[in-house]
This record gives structure tokens, C-alpha cells and sequence, in this order.
């Protein structure tokens, strides 16, 4: 049974015992250099939209950028979508010892009627997404054989085809709205595979991301009256997978399409739901089977329903009893706009970030409060009286009085038209350019009706530390803890502080060459190293077979590395969406959108999620010209993430595993353990905040961001290199790479809470006969920042 639940099982071959550390070389920082852009990128979009969802702002701060295509006449087409104004540019002869920066082409911006509607519920359209459609069969006539096909989505609901030739007239050559079949929302292109070459016909998988009522808010919309609930709308991501052929337009030289030759023809094959965006995509061809990576499951409809249903039916009886009491204290105390002042906000937190949440008694948009973030203070912007209702009045005086601070004013001589300013420090510092706040529109559960609203506030951590409290001047407001957490704290801190001496626990210990006493463990102090007496730590929790803490310098050792960092280690679930056998799909459909009638969705590890620490980097082999693969991509010059890998955290190893094929068992969850670096989570634990981290079968590359920099020197932060070693070898090698700034429009600032200089994205470039045959061919990294490229080797 354990064998069918568990899809990561390591091959002891594998494993290295006898890896003791990673040697520092020096790197040469001269190698680095740097290509400055003709503009900065920027990266707010619709610059009066402050309102973001926490979630979403988290994944758009590990948004790549740079898109990558290879083609017949160009190995390596790298090229970037400027969010605000979808400028396409790109790096002409990456290769060379001259790259050049140009400009491409502008994609129509269609997005602004959309981000209307959803501008109130936190979230906005995506980062544009692009993939080069490496080989095509309609465009290959002779006239056409210099195009190079790529396909993007602007991050609203639209497609474009476009030829991006650097050396001709780049054009778009169609472009599709995503209207009938798919929802209102905000979309994604999440990957694109070649389904028949000859007709030109392609799998691709689109994202939508919109605001949808939740399942108990619909069943429980007629009792509103009954038990005082609202509705309520949670931020949902749907995957389409879809069958898109380019066919030609029947008429491209009418008025209407002068320059639109070719239509996208879309069909829905299959629709799935999810709480999470969705991390990867890899597609199974000869298993003709998706697995789609995410902090959560996908589910059918029809699946969704059923499960939101049982557990609401099962929760039923126990929580009447809450709902009768808290009805009886809502009929017997009106519920007055001052009630709301005796414990004012709610908090809560995790080692990276925190929330705190307002629960304000009367309707109140985002236009009409600010709230303005500094390192260590949040200050509220709140209009004058005359514009609120009336209830406000009673309420803002109390919240100033709660805090300590001087009444509410009608009017304020010196703030023009009235209003007021509630300014409260923190507890300890927060990243500014990652924190956010935004409010949500909930229906009245009063006997009156009236609406209220939520203010939620996001703060990312300047430092991992928990909080005793949320504001320095209230010490009163506990922190919200969910059970599960509260339990494994208890927990730890029973362990740790416990003398392990119990005789029920260790009756079958016996001391090596004792005289058949009952071993006992000495009391461990948080912090404390493992022991060095073979006997006292020759087990740990999780540990491999051949694993010694031993192997580690000073014998340090974590029983947890850094698990709470989400940056660094995703607890990511598996799911599978498989064809079904032809005689099973024949069946009448169970959903709407065929999608239980076709495909099977099955969870991988029942949910159970792998704790992932790194991503395969994309590399473009330049020797390797385009050619078509049945298999993959499309393409035999690329390696890296085209391959489905991923590296996950066991113990304190980094492994490398591949997706398992579908030529044999179809059914089959089974990755394969292919690659090892040893050690690799225990010093990732020592790094103070991560970007991101990419690894090939030589070496793993981890992005410390431009926080862990001195605030004397403007930095993109540093590039941590560390190569693979040989099995069974004690020692490897670990190179750091600064990566400073030259930007004379990122000089350091007096201001503490300017800005700092992000990596929007990174590829690399690989050509193994422009190196000698007894050397390894260097790895030429493309990374690209707000203002600039840097090119280096590896």
C-alpha cells in the first residue's frame, strides 16, 4: 500500500554518505557583463491599482520574464513583454561578444475593459505569457521560411500569433479572444505542445483566475435570513486544456483583416478547478497525460460539488449548536458600529508573513481609504465624515481612543477637506515592495442589512522572526492561530524541552557493551547541534539508510530545514488528468463539460505533498539545431524544464526526479530518482531569503535576493553555485556570483523604502563545439533585471 501512495522512493545507489562539504572558489566578478536597457521595465501595469490579493502578488514576484524560442536561422531568440505597455524586445546574438537590445513589435492593450470588473476583489490581469512554436508545418513554404512563430497571451483574454523575425517585418498574424467556453477572468498560458504537426494542430493549457462564490455561500443563499451567513467569493484558478489549430483565413485581404492571414480554432477538452495557481505543466505524449503542479489539488466540477457537500453535511451537527448561540447573542445584542472597536482587528502568521484584518461596520470602498506602508509603520488615510455614513462617526472615534490617539476631527484645517490619518508602528520591519492590502465588499448579517467591509493588510517580513504582537502600541490582540499549528508548536517545544527519559518509550535501547539497562537520551536545548556519540544520533527522523549526520561539518544537524520558507521549499501536489480508454469514455457524461465523462483525475500520493526546492533551468544547446521530436517539446535543443524534472527536499539532500512515462502504464504515479546533490537543502538553510533556485544534471543555482545585500551597495542580490559531485566523493566545489547594479537610476537612496532592483528572469546558453574536446563547454547565464542584462559563465 505504501508503495502505491508514495511516488518518491530514492535508489540508495544514488545517495552519497560520504559527502562531508562544498569548497569555496573564487570567482572572478569581472566576468560579469552588462547590457543596459534602452527603457526600464515596468512592472505596474495599471499604476492606479493598489489593491492587490497577498496570493497573487506572491507568484507575480517569481514571474519569469524572459521567453526563450529557438529556430532554424536563430538557435536562441530571447525575448521579454513589458507588462504595462506589451513592448516585445529582445537580445540579438546573445551569444556573441556584442548583444544587442532591440524592439520587435507592441501587442493591442485590450485589458482595461476587463479590469473594471474585477478591480474591487483584489486581483488583476497577469504578466503577459509567451511560447515559441519551435516547428509548424502551414507557414513553411518558401516565402515563409525565416518566421519564427511564437504565441502569447497578454494576461487579459487574448490570443496572439505572432511572427517575430528580427530581420524582416514583425507581424501579428492572429489573434483570438477567449469568450465562448471560457469564463470571465484573467488568464495565463500555461503550455503549449504539438499535437499533429501536419495540420498545424497543438495541445495548450490556459489559466484563468477569477473571483467565484464558494460552494457553501451558493447552498446557503436561501437562508440568509434564517442564520445571518453572506456570500462570499474566493480567489478560484481554472485550467483548460485545449486543442488550438491555426487554419488559414478565408479572406485576409478584406478591410476588416488586412493583417490577421491565419484563425485560431479552439476546442475544450477538458476543465479543472483548483484553490492555488498552477506552478508546472508537463505533458506525458506517449501516456497522453497532463500533471499539473500546484500548492493544491485540481478537481472536475462534479468533484468539487461533491466534496464541498460532504464535509458541509458531515460538520453539520456539530456546529448547530455554535450557530444557535451566536444567533442567540446577535438577537439579544444589536449589533452597534462601536462593537466592532472592542477588539478592533484580527492577526495572524507564518515565519514569513503576517495578515491583519479590520472588520469595519459600515460599506467603505478602496478609493476612498489608503493605506500607506513603511519599513516599520502603516498609516491610514481616512476621508472626511461627510462623506462616510453616519455610523462611521461613532466607530473611528473609538478605533483613534483604542489606539491612544487624539479623537477623529470633522474637519482638519490642515488637510484641506477634512479626514484624518491613523498612524501606527509596527512591530518590527516589513518588505515594503512585497506587502499589500486591499478590501472586500461582504453582504449585511445584521437584522438591518446593512454591508460592512473587510480591510486586509499583507506584510512580508524583513527578517523570520515571529511577532508577539502585530502594532508596538497594542499588546492586547492575540495572535489567530490555526489548531493543527498550535499543536505542532506545543509539540516541538514538549520535545525539546522533555528529558527523554521515559522508561515505556526506551525499554528496548540497550547501551552498546552495557549490562541490559535501558539507554537514556540526554535533555536537548533548542538549538542544540546533533550528538556526536554515534549511539545517541544513529537515527533521524527521515533520514536515508546511508545517511550519517556524521558526514556534516561539526555534525550540525536540522531535523526541519526551513519548511515554512515558501520561496524556497513549495509543498507541491500532483495531479493527473489521463485519457480514458476509448470504451470507458462512451458513457453518458457526468458533468457539463465532458470532463468526468473523458478524463480521469487522479491526485497523486493521496494529496500528500512533496516538499520541491528547486526548478529544472531552461538551456539552449546552440550546436542543436530545431528539430521535430515526437516525444517532446518539439525540439531536441533544449534541456532543463522541458524534461518535467523537479528537485525535491529529502532530509537534507537535494533529489532529482523524473515524471514517470505513460508508455507502459498509463496509470503509473512512480517518478524515477535520477540525479543527487548532497546536502543541498542543509545550506540552503543557512541563506537568509530566496529568490528562486534552477539546477542542471552539473551544478544548482540559488538566487539570494537583493534584500540579503549590505544597504551601502545597490545589488540584484548574490548567485550561489553549487556543483554536483561525483558519486561517493566526500568534497565538491560552491562558487558565489555578486550581482551588483551599475543603473545610474537605481543609486542608493536616503529613502528606506525605495524600491529595490528585482531579477524579472534567467536562461542559459550552452555550445559544447565552441569549447575544446577535453573541457566541459561553459554554462553562459542570461539574466534579466529591470534595467539591464547580465551575461556571464559558469
Amino acid at each position: 500500500m505504501a508503495d502505491q501512495i508514495m511516488c518518491f522512493i530514492p535508489s540508495r545507489e544514488l545517495l552519497n554518505p560520504r559527502f562531508e562539504s562544498y569548497k569555496l572558489k573564487e570567482y572572478e566578478q569581472s566576468n560579469v557583463r552588462r547590457i543596459p536597457l534602452t527603457t526600464a521595465i515596468d512592472l505596474s501595469m495599471n499604476p492606479r491599482f493598489k489593491s492587490f490579493n497577498y496570493h497573487e502578488l506572491k507568484s507575480k514576484s517569481t514571474w519569469n520574464h524572459l521567453l526563450v524560442g529557438s529556430f532554424t536561422d536563430t538557435p536562441a531568440q530571447l525575448i521579454w513583454i513589458e507588462p504595462r505597455t506589451l513592448h516585445i524586445s529582445t537580445l540579438l546574438q546573445p551569444d556573441s561578444h556584442d548583444p544587442q537590445v532591440a524592439p520587435l513589435l507592441r501587442l493591442p492593450d485590450e485589458r482595461a475593459e476587463q479590469l473594471q470588473d474585477h478591480a474591487d476583489q483584489g486581483i488583476e490581469f497577469d504578466y503577459p505569457t509567451g511560447f515559441a512554436l519551435n516547428y509548424y508545418h502551414l507557414l513553411s513554404s518558401p516565402q515563409d521560411k525565416g518566421q519564427h512563430l511564437w504565441l502569447f497571451l497578454d494576461g487579459g483574454n487574448t490570443l496572439f500569433l505572432v511572427d517575430l523575425n528580427p530581420h524582416s517585418h514583425p507581424r501579428i498574424l492572429a489573434r483570438k479572444k477567449l469568450s465562448h467556453g471560457f469564463i470571465h477572468a484573467f488568464y495565463k498560458l500555461a503550455s503549449v505542445q504539438i499535437k499533429d504537426r501536419q495540420t498545424d494542430t497543438f495541445w495548450i493549457v490556459l489559466r484563468a483566475k477569477s473571483m467565484q462564490p464558494t460552494f457553501e455561500s451558493e447552498q446557503a443563499d436561501n437562508d440568509v435570513k434564517k442564520n445571518g451567513s453572506y456570500k462570499k467569493k474566493k480567489l478560484t484558478y481554472t485550467l483548460y486544456v485545449a486543442e488550438m489549430r491555426i487554419t488559414p483565413h478565408q479572406d485576409s485581404s478584406t478591410a476588416d483583416h488586412p493583417i490577421m492571414p491565419f484563425d485560431l480554432d479552439i476546442q475544450i477538452h477538458a476543465r479543472l478547478v483548483g484553490a492555488a495557481d498552477v506552478l508546472s505543466v508537463h505533458y506525458d505524449r506517449p501516456g497522453h497525460r497532463w500533471c499539473f503542479r500546484s500548492t493544491s489539488k485540481f478537481t472536475t466540477l462534479a468533484q468539487q460539488t461533491s466534496q464541498s457537500a460532504q464535509p458541509q453535511e458531515q460538520t453539520k451537527g456539530l456546529h448547530d449548536e455554535q450557530q444557535l448561540q451566536a444567533k442567540e447573542e446577535r438577537d439579544s445584542k444589536p449589533v452597534a458600529a462601536s462593537s466592532a472597536v472592542n477588539t478592533p482587528y484580527s492577526w495572524s502568521q507564518t515565519l514569513s508573513s503576517l495578515t491583519v484584518v479590520f472588520h469595519i461596520p459600515f460599506s467603505i470602498t478602496s478609493k476612498s481609504i489608503q493605506v500607506l506602508l513603511q519599513p516599520k509603520s502603516a498609516c491610514f488615510k481616512i476621508p472626511a465624515l461627510d462623506s462616510l455614513p453616519q455610523e462611521a462617526e461613532e466607530y473611528l472615534e473609538k478605533l483613534f481612543g483604542y489606539f491612544g490617539q487624539p479623537a477623529f476631527l470633522r474637519n482638519k484645517p490642515d488637510s484641506g477637506g477634512g479626514g484624518g490619518s491613523l498612524a501606527l508602528n509596527l512591530w518590527d520591519h516589513i518588505v515594503v515592495e512585497d506587502s499589500t492590502w486591499f478590501v472586500e465588499q461582504v453582504s449585511g448579517n445584521t437584522r438591518g442589512g446593512e454591508s460592512r467591509t473587510i480591510l486586509t493588510i499583507e506584510l512580508e517580513k524583513r527578517s523570520r522572526l515571529r511577532w508577539p504582537q502585530a502594532f508596538q502600541a497594542d499588546a492586547q490582540v492575540t495572535e489567530t492561530m490555526d489548531p493543527i499549528e498550535l499543536l505542532t508548536i506545543t509539540e516541538n517545544l514538549a520535545k525539546y524541552t522533555s528529558a527523554g527519559n521515559d522508561d515505556d518509550d526506551d525499554d528496548d535501547d540497550v547501551v552498546p557493551g552495557g549490562h541490559g539497562h535501558p539507554s537514556k537520551k540526554q535533555k536537548r536545548g533548542l538549538g542544540s547541534a546533533a550528538a556526536t556519540n554515534p549511539s545517541a544520533s544513529s537515527s533521524t527522523t527521515g533520514a536515508h539508510p546511508l545517511m550519517q549526520p556524521s558526514s556534516l561539518s561539526a555534525g550540525e544537524m536540522d531535523e526541519e530545514i526551513d519548511v515554512a520558507n515558501e520561496v524556497m521549499v513549495t509543498g507541491v501536489v500532483l495531479t493527473w488528468l489521463i485519457k480514458k480508454e476509448s470504451h470507458a469514455a462512451e458513457r453518458p457524461a457526468e458533468a457539463a463539460d465532458g470532463t468526468d465523462s473523458e478524463w480521469d483525475v487522479v491526485i497523486a500520493q493521496d494529496g500528500i505533498p512533496v516538499e520541491q526546492i528547486s526548478s529544472p533551468l531552461k538551456v539552449v544547446h546552440l550546436d542543436r539545431p530545431p528539430a521535430p521530436q515526437e516525444g517532446g517539446g518539439g525540439t531536441s535543443s533544449w534541456s532543463g524544464e522541458e524534461d518535467g524534472s523537479m528537485m525535491i527536499k529529502a532530509d537534507i539532500d537535494g533529489l532529482v526526479f523524473s515524471p514517470p512515462g505513460g508508455g507502459e502504464e498509463r496509470k503509473s504515479m512512480r517518478w524515477r530518482h535520477e540525479l543527487s546533490f548532497p546536502a543541498l537543502a542543509f545550506v540552503m538553510a543557512s541563506k537568509r531569503e530566496i529568490w528562486a533556485s534552477f539546477y542542471t544534471r552539473e551544478m544548482c543555482l540559488l538566487f539570494e535576493t537583493s534584500s540579503s545585500a549590505p544597504k551601502d551597495r545597490l545589488s540584484l542580490g548574490n548567485l550561489f553555485v553549487y556543483h554536483h559531485t561525483p558519486h561517493r566523493h566526500p568534497l565538491s566545489v560552491q562558487r558565489v556570483v555578486q550581482l551588483s547594479c551599475s543603473n545610474p537610476a537605481h543609486q542608493p537612496s536616503s529613502d528606506s523604502a525605495a524600491p529595490l532592483p528585482l531579477i524579472l528572469g534567467l536562461c542559459a546558453l550552452q555550445n559544447p563545439s565552441a569549447s575544446p574536446s577535453n573541457t566541459p563547454p561553459p554554462l553562459s547565464i542570461v539574466l534579466l533585471a529591470q534595467h539591464e542584462i547580465l551575461l556571464f559563465d559558469l
